[in-house]
């Protein structure tokens, strides 16, 4: 069987298409996976600094509540950001 230049394409698109309906270099399950994990803890720790800082009980909660919203800003939304990135970069 010759290889004609046409044969050639339609072999590449094939070996493409396949690569690319893996996914992301065939961790799709992972990265759909974290994606949602991540939005849960956004959710839940964001729920938790909410409620700490409602509660009247204990004044030291609200010192906490900010500590913990200075965490979420700079490393939680950090390391979301750099993992988005990463996935831009290779997809």
């Amino acid at each position: 069987m010759k290889l004609t230049k046409s044969k050639l394409r339609e072999i590449i698109k094939k070996e493409l298409f396949e690569k690319l309906e893996m996914g992301y270099a065939g961790y799709s399950a992972y990265v759909s996976v974290t994606r949602r994990d991540f939005k849960n803890l956004e959710r839940n720790f964001k729920t938790f600094i909410n409620d700490l800082s409602k509660d009247k009980d204990n004044p030291d909660n609200k010192k906490m509540a900010s500590e913990l919203k200075k965490i979420y800003k700079k490393d939680l939304i950090g390391l979301k950001n750099k993992f988005e990135s990463w996935l831009k970069t290779n997809t």
